[in-house]
């Protein structure tokens, strides 16, 4: 039986099997624990019977007079127990919480390209109340309706600073602000040798200065020098912008992967790839006429 609870200290270290989409607004542990100190009624985990975290929610309430309300800062469910309609729950407690608190409603931010938690919410009875012009960082900007996330564990940027410290890179402004950064990694056997493309994230106080293409250069060299076949990454299909300007970088949509993010329902991701110069025939980017599952991709 599922049990919902409170989120604990404990949590944040069990949580990476919830968190493994790439290419995401992400969070540190600071956050988090700021988020455990001052609202911990509003953070709330789903626990499977033998203790496996199913998914959690996070948020806060804030605003003054009429604009008291509820917000939702995250929302995950593992990819194990999509479908179980633990998203709907986790929200459900977390409006109830809102109205214990006497707000006047609760509200979340999304990206307009992302129809499938758009969808979710509507049949939720969410409203789009409002677009936010840019609200999401990227070359281009992307706007929002008034986050719903991937989000990774601090452990998990550890792992990856431990085996993978050079594909690991900051852009850092004159004052030492960090305006970016950029990590992945190298894996696969023969042929399939390749640069991977784990999440790219630009401040919004930076964006539009190419800052992301300069990111993605750097990962290409690394992997040219790593004598790869190909640089990869995967990207979610209701993600237009992402997706434009991959496609500006010379990516191509390799192949597409189903329900490969979770949600209510879930979402198929592309597998976008652009050919290094070890590949002279260009074998790695011909594109599949087939869709492949998560547990096929290598």
């Amino acid at each position: 039986m599922t049990t919902l609870r409170p989120f604990t200290c404990d949590d944040m270290y069990k949580f990476n099997n919830v968190n493994l989409d790439p290419l995401t607004e992400t969070y540190g542990l600071s956050f988090y624990m700021q988020y455990l100190a001052h609202w911990p009624e509003y953070f709330q985990v789903a626990e499977s019977p033998s203790g496996e975290i199913m998914g959690y929610i996070m948020g806060k309430a804030e605003g003054h007079g009429e604009n008291w309300h509820g917000h939702v800062t995250a929302l995950t469910v593992s990819p194990g127990f999509r479908r179980l309609g633990l998203a709907a729950a986790l929200m459900n407690f977390l409006e109830d919480v809102s109205e214990k608190k006497r707000a006047y409603f609760v509200d979340l931010f999304v990206r307009v390209s992302n129809r499938v938690a758009i969808n979710m919410y509507t049949n939720l009875g969410y409203i789009i109340y409002r677009t936010v012009l840019e609200y999401y960082s990227g070359d281009p900007d992307e706007d929002a309706y008034d986050p719903l996330t991937e989000t990774y564990g601090l452990s998990f940027y550890m792992q990856y600073l431990a085996h993978w410290p050079e594909y690991f890179q900051v852009a850092e402004s004159p004052s030492g602000e960090i305006m970016g950064y950029i990590m992945g990694k190298a894996e696969g056997h023969g042929e399939n040798w390749h640069g991977h493309v784990t999440a790219l994230t630009v401040s919004p106080g930076f964006r539009r200065l190419g800052l992301a293409a300069a990111l993605m250069n750097f990962l290409e060299d690394v992997s040219e020098k790593k004598r790869a076949y190909f640089v990869d990454l995967f990207v979610r299909v209701s993600n237009r912008v992402a997706i434009n300007m991959y496609t500006n970088l010379g990516y191509i949509i390799y192949r597409t992967v189903l329900e490969y993010y979770s949600g209510d329902p879930d979402e198929d991701a592309y597998d976008m790839r652009k050919a290094c110069s070890r590949d002279e025939k260009l074998k790695s980017v011909i594109p599949l006429t087939h869709p492949v599952r998560p547990e096929d991709v290598e």
